[in-house]
């Protein structure tokens, strides 16, 4: 069994639909295994500061926007893409 943790990000102001993209998330976290946690809603720490004290091995979000540009720079992946399809980042 896979003892990582995923980090789940919606942007609820992006999102159209935010309960099948959290299912969605909850399925692709559980597929291979990982155990997934969600941001506080109170917290007011930037989203990859969030995922670096949840100590998460990778973030799975909706799509690519859903972290703004000042937010993707911070993960140090830039020209981060992803499927929307499948909510996986893309190389």
């Amino acid at each position: 069994m896979n003892h990582s943790i995923a980090f789940g990000w919606i942007d609820y102001d992006l999102s159209p639909a935010p309960e099948w993209d959290r299912a969605q998330i909850h399925r692709l976290a559980r597929h291979p295994g990982y155990r997934l946690v969600w941001p506080s809603e109170r917290s007011v720490l930037r989203v990859v500061d969030q995922v670096r004290s949840a100590r998460a091995d990778l973030v799975i979000l909706p799509a690519p926007d859903h972290l703004s540009p000042l937010e993707r720079s911070g993960t140090g992946y830039p020209g981060v893409r992803g499927d929307r399809s499948s909510g996986r980042a893309v190389p």
